[in-house]
């Protein structure tokens, strides 16, 4: 939590790929920086799974873009990670992406995750700029190429395990509709979905999102 100074919680450093940088079963919240409150990847293409992504802010004058994540020729792979209540402000200039920032050629693929609920001036979840994201059993508000329906997450809580996170109802569009665990190829890229979630907790028939 970087409610207390102005900076990324998470920094991708440049080189970083998926095969040898991997970030698992955190809470990233607090964060507060131009680019990227969450996450900054630059040049970094890390491997982000189980994780969520909630109350971090980009702010300033200039150039906000990216609350949750921002990517920078960038393509992490990210899987069975929540986006919500991240959001892009600026008193002068429009922002950009809420929850997800893509620029300059940024490509992740993005599986089973929920962006929802994010805020920014132009595309408040995910912006793809010069990018093409891949998503996969996703759901993200506003995007009919994917499930745009309600997941009625909860609040941000303690709902068993070692980090807080967002439960969803099995009323929602993400009970039961996530990709199933195991190895699959996606993109060309090999994606592993987690036997269970961010609590440590198996999923008994299918994954949830």
């Amino acid at each position: 939590d970087a409610s207390v100074g102005r900076m990324s919680i998470v920094t991708g450093g440049a080189g970083a790929t998926s095969a040898d940088t991997c970030i698992d079963g955190f809470t990233i919240t607090g964060g507060a920086k131009a680019n990227g409150g969450g996450m900054f990847n630059y040049s970094s293409s890390p491997t982000v799974t189980n994780c969520t992504f909630s109350g971090n802010r980009a702010e300033g004058s200039y150039g906000v873009y990216g609350g949750g994540m921002y990517n920078y020729s960038s393509s992490p792979t990210v899987t069975n990670c929540t986006f919500s209540g991240n959001s892009a402000t600026s008193q002068k200039n429009p922002t950009y992406g809420g929850g997800m920032y893509n620029y300059n050629s940024s490509s992740p693929t993005v599986t089973n995750c929920i962006i929802w609920g994010n805020s920014a001036a132009q595309d408040p979840e995910v912006y793809k700029g010069q990018g093409t994201p891949t998503y996969t059993n996703c759901v993200i508000s506003g995007d009919t190429s994917v499930i745009s329906a309600d997941p009625i997450l909860g609040e941000l809580a303690d709902n068993g395990g070692a980090v807080q996170t967002m439960a969803i109802s099995i009323a929602g569009s993400a009970f039961r509709a996530g990709l199933a665990p195991g190895v699959h190829t996606i993109d060309g890229k090999s994606v592993t979905i987690p036997a269970t979630d961010a609590r440590g907790v198996s999923f008994d028939v299918s994954a949830d999102i």
